[in-house]
């Protein structure tokens, strides 16, 4: 009875397409990725303690440079 199970479940989800990617895509798509990740574990910036936009922004690209820089020296 199971594998009628998994079959019924199946053929209730449509066929996955697969994707052509290069690798050097995938690598910078997952760098930013985890850039993200690293800004939204501070929790100033993920929840924004900063008054104005532009201390916000500063903030934030800040991090996005130390963590660019970082990346480039252990590359």
């Amino acid at each position: 009875m199971a594998s009628a199970t998994t079959v019924q479940a199946n053929l209730c989800r449509p066929p996955l397409k697969t994707v052509p990617l290069s690798g050097r895509l995938y690598a910078q798509r997952h760098l930013v990725e985890c850039c993200f990740s690293k800004l939204k574990q501070f929790r100033r910036v993920a929840t924004r303690f900063e008054k104005t936009a532009r201390n916000y922004r500063a903030l934030s690209l800040s991090r996005l440079c130390l963590v660019i820089a970082l990346t480039l020296h252990t590359a």
